[in-house]
């Protein structure tokens, strides 16, 4: 088993070596089932930051801790998740995102923000989630994505 839990030692999540087998599959996880943003997860084995390919052997014990979108690097990743929840109206996933300072009008590869993607997918929940966060109605595709 692997065994998960928050920074106050409380226990978050044990789950069966057979569902992960790395830590980016228990990340993944740990998205679908709890709606914890991949790019905010950083998960702690003996206060060791594990890399998304190290091979987890059961058992084992983790610490699971929520990063803060702090460096450019982070926001980049973040806004990128939250472009692809909004598309998805993985809704919890994008409440965190933009509550732990995701940029709400990034623009994906295609040109496209969240609240654009939330819109075409028919999220209205997740749109309305973008405008109360101040999401800008206003913001321009790239010229392509718009033909």
């Amino acid at each position: 088993m692997i065994h998960v839990s928050k920074m106050s030692g409380e226990e978050f999540a044990t789950i069966g070596t057979e569902e992960v087998a790395d830590v980016r599959r228990l990340k993944r996880l740990l998205r679908n089932r709890y709606s914890i943003p991949l790019s905010l997860q950083q998960l702690l084995h003996n206060g060791r930051s594990l890399e998304d390919d190290n091979v987890l052997n059961a058992p084992i014990d983790l610490q699971l801790v929520l990063l803060p979108v702090s460096t450019d690097f982070q926001r980049f990743e973040s806004s990128d998740e939250l472009v692809e929840a909004c598309k998805h109206g993985l809704i919890e996933v994008a409440r965190m995102l933009v509550d732990a300072g995701a940029d709400k009008d990034h623009l994906d590869d295609y040109g496209r923000n969240a609240l654009c993607c939330a819109a075409l997918c028919g999220h209205v929940e997740v749109a309305r989630l973008l405008l109360e966060a101040g999401a800008d109605l206003s913001r321009q595709l790239y010229d392509n994505a718009a033909s």
